[in-house]
């Protein structure tokens, strides 16, 4: 203690009695005096005031009758243990007033000791701690409420370190005590640690943040949850702490999930349906649809709702040799390699015999499977396949191949659902089948007799190009000798022209002044002239001579009299050598510029094709443009557009297109009828488009189509398979 400051004695001898009372009276703290038999003989007035009674009345009955029942022997037992023992007496208890209010105290007394160190009495105090208590009990009917809530609660201090965490904060977490939570950060756990700090900026500033998350629990299992975190704000409405919320959506998430599959596995059910209607309809039309357009859209739309990587369909023909199995329609992601049908089908023929059995073939990624089957799946490049035949009158004609090319299992609904598609395919073909044996019984006569004027019309025009064919061949072989002949002596000549020009010069060297006469001769012959022009004479007859040879090759291509067998050609040469023999007639003429061909040539393979019949056809649309380009005045450029492109499903389209008057609307339907033509009396016979349109279809299985807008121009399209088979379907 500071020298300089009184002893506590020393200040009450200053201050006097007057003085000590007037501080007890005016004291905001209770002042209680009694004796040594705990009678009170001092109270000052805060003292009555806690009590509710007057300074008379707690001398007559004392301090400690104002005490609550409820508190009153505790508070005697400790009275008395501090009188026995000497000891400060302190204790927190109630005072029942007479108006039936409480008034918690918090007491403190010490015995008042004479000269003789006899306690003489006792003085003590009482501080109101009404409020405080009331505080208290409503903190414990908080953390109560807390405590019995179902959602987890923590608080943190303004550093995001948890202070407090209930009971479920704890279960949420599955840990064993909550100590483990205290003076630890909230975002550690957290799944995403970053999150927390995005929370903290937000509540930092006073505004409250709420989402969905996972937090992390002590086995590092992740816990849906959506937390609510609020800041705990003091009066200068700074953030002292936060408040975190969470509600575990474990179960409402589960519920979710399942509805979520739920409603998937009942669109997957409605698309499906929706599939096996759009097939049944379509079979109950399949008089009027083409088999092979039911089997692309049932193959297409099974890729697409079972988000498979490859489906396709093959017919079964154990008559081949090479593969019994011919891919008719696939569809695929971009990114797996396009098969050829013969490729694609000799890599799975090994499963062939299952398939006879009337088997599915359904191979996952397992344990199950056996090494050879493990050995199949990697040459085919695919994780899993499912192959389902397609059964009529219990024999395989076609199956469906569905491959995946990662692993994945194929689910008893997924394989139904194929199952089904393959039942309604075997009902469209059977009905194909039975529908074409009918209508073949009902047409006999008809056809007959169309097939009659058919073939006359056939062997007419045959014969012509047959004999056009063999002239075309005999003409370019014989003119193929003498040109071969003028094309070997035209080098000869060259070289011998050469020498000879080599030894006049030498001669004007040698005699620089000849004779009178050498001169005149010199200038008749214009010796000067020939000595410049005979070089460029003999490499003009050679250009000659070639051009013939590329017409003559030209007309042997256009004739293919030694192709005339269906065999693999490149459609690009039948075209230019179509193009080569009507380059008279592209050139200019009097009334009309030259026709501007323009070629957009896709990247074809070999076309197995009649190539002479194909030529045939492209020298009737190409002459036919040619026509409509002389016969109809253009604006601009008379051009002709020649497209072609690869298909899907193994097809190949070429496009004839050009800018002239166009084909009115109503002649359309009529343009590929025998004998009917759109030309003048006299420039044709009807018989080019409609020759050309069984060359495509009859011979090739192909589309022959005219679009034509008048005014615009008109476009042929050939459309025409990259490999020929016979008809799928008898």
């Amino acid at each position: 203690m500071d020298s300089a400051l009184p002893a506590p004695a020393n200040v009450v001898a200053m201050l006097g009695q007057s003085s000590l009372m007037a501080i007890m009276e005016t004291s905001p703290v209770g002042i209680f005096y009694t004796d040594d038999r705990n009678q009170c003989l001092y109270a000052n007035p805060q003292f009555c005031i806690l009590t509710g009674l007057g300074l008379s009345e707690l001398q007559r009955q004392g301090w400690l009758r104002a005490v609550h029942p409820e508190d009153a022997q505790r508070v005697r037992q400790e009275w008395h243990t501090a009188q026995t023992t000497g000891q400060w007496f302190q204790s927190e208890y109630r005072f029942l007033r007479p108006d039936g209010s409480v008034r918690w105290v918090y007491s403190q007394a010490q015995a008042n000791q004479d000269e003789t160190m006899l306690s003489s009495g006792y003085v003590g105090s009482c501080t109101d701690i009404t409020k405080r208590k009331q505080t208290e009990t409503e903190l414990r009917r908080y953390q109560q409420a807390v405590e019995s809530a179902s959602d987890a609660i923590a608080i943190t201090d303004a550093e995001g370190q948890i202070v407090y965490v209930n009971s479920a904060w704890v279960a949420l977490h599955h840990s064993p005590t909550a100590a483990v939570f205290h003076n630890r950060s909230l975002g550690h756990f957290l799944s995403d640690p970053i999150a927390f700090q995005g929370i903290f900026s937000t509540v930092m500033v006073g505004q409250a943040w709420q989402h969905e998350l996972e937090f992390t629990d002590h086995q590092n299992n992740l816990i849906p949850v959506f937390l609510r975190v609020s800041p705990i704000l003091n009066p200068p409405h700074q953030v002292t702490g936060l408040v975190c919320i969470a509600t575990d959506i474990s179960e409402h998430k589960r519920i979710e999930s399942k509805l979520r599959q739920f409603t998937e596995r009942l669109q997957q059910q409605i698309e499906r349906e929706q599939l096996l209607n759009q097939l049944s309809n379509q079979i109950r039309h399949s008089l009027e649809t083409p088999i092979t357009e039911i089997i692309t859209l049932a193959i297409a739309e099974i890729r697409n709702l079972l988000n498979i990587d490859r489906t396709q369909f093959a017919w079964y023909k154990p008559e081949m040799s090479s593969t019994t199995w011919r891919v008719a329609a696939e569809y695929s992601t971009p990114d797996l390699v396009l098969h050829s049908p013969v490729e694609a089908a000799r890599q799975w023929q090994a499963l062939t015999p299952q398939l006879l059995r009337h088997e599915t073939v359904q191979l996952e990624a397992t344990e199950v499977m056996t090494e050879s089957q493990q050995q199949l799946l990697r040459e085919l490049g695919y994780g899993a396949l499912l192959i389902i035949p397609l059964i009529i009158q219990h024999e395989v004609i076609g199956a469906i191949i569905c491959g995946h090319s990662t692993p994945r299992l194929w689910s008893d609904p997924e394989v139904l659902l194929i199952q089904a598609v393959v039942d309604q395919l075997a009902i469209a073909t059977n009905q194909t089948r039975l529908y074409t044996e009918t209508q073949a019984k009902a047409k006999e006569l008809e056809q007959a007799l169309y097939e009659l004027g058919h073939t006359q019309t056939q062997l007419i025009q045959t014969e012509k190009m047959s004999s056009l064919g063999q002239l075309v061949a005999g003409v370019a072989h014989e003119i193929n000798n003498p040109v071969n002949f003028i094309s070997g002596n035209v080098t000869h000549a060259h070289g011998y022209i050469t020498d000879l020009l080599e030894l006049i010069d030498c001669y004007q060297q040698e005699y620089p002044s000849p004779s009178s006469a050498i001169l005149e001769t010199q200038a008749a012959i214009e010796l000067d002239f020939l000595q410049a022009d005979l070089p460029d004479l003999f490499r003009s007859m050679q250009v000659g001579v070639d051009r013939i040879k590329e017409i003559v090759a030209s007309l042997r291509i256009f004739s293919r009299m030694d192709e005339a067998e269906m065999k693999a050609v490149n459609l690009h040469e039948g075209i230019e050598s179509t193009l080569m023999i009507l380059h008279n007639r592209i050139k200019a003429t009097g009334g009309r510029p030259v026709i501007k061909v323009v070629r957009h040539y896709g990247e074809l393979p070999q076309i197995e094709c009649y190539a002479g019949q194909l030529n045939q056809v492209f020298m009737n649309l190409l002459s036919n443009a040619i026509d409509a380009l002389e016969d109809t005045p253009v604006q601009t450029t008379p051009t002709i557009e020649i497209t072609t492109r690869c298909l899907p499903n193994y097809q190949v389209e070429i496009q004839f297109q050009d800018n002239a008057g166009g084909i009115p609307a109503k002649l359309l339907p009529r343009l590929f009828d025998p004998f009917f033509t759109t030309k003048e009396i006299g420039k044709g016979t009807g018989l080019g488009l409609s020759i050309s349109y069984q060359i495509v279809t009859e011979r090739h299985g192909g589309r022959l189509v005219c679009e034509s807008e008048v005014g615009v121009g008109t476009r042929f399209t050939v459309t025409i398979p990259i490999m020929q088979m016979s008809a799928e379907v008898a």
